[in-house]
């Protein structure tokens, strides 16, 4: 599975380890029994990075460094001025 990084300037890949007999790229090729649950799998899967990436896209899923950074900066803002009202 690949996906682009912010603005697409990097690419990225995941290796699965999954595999199948043969390619299902064509929707019209059926599908062997024996295939039937690695791709049911590596599709969930591929599904799962996609709503991941929308989320960080968003802002909704943030869970880098620099946000928690910037929560530390405001909560000590916002225990300087509680002090400094305090006084």
């Amino acid at each position: 599975m690949d996906y682009y990084g912010f603005l697409g300037l990097s690419l990225e890949y995941e290796f699965l380890k999954i595999y199948l007999s043969q390619d299902y790229s064509d929707e019209k090729t059926r599908v062997k029994s024996d295939d039937k649950e690695n791709l049911a799998l590596a599709r969930a899967i591929k599904a799962k990075r996609e709503v991941e990436l929308l989320k960080g896209e968003h802002g909704l899923n943030r869970k880098d460094k620099k946000a928690k950074a910037n929560f530390l900066e405001f909560l000590e803002q916002q225990i300087r001025l509680k002090k400094q009202m305090q006084k």
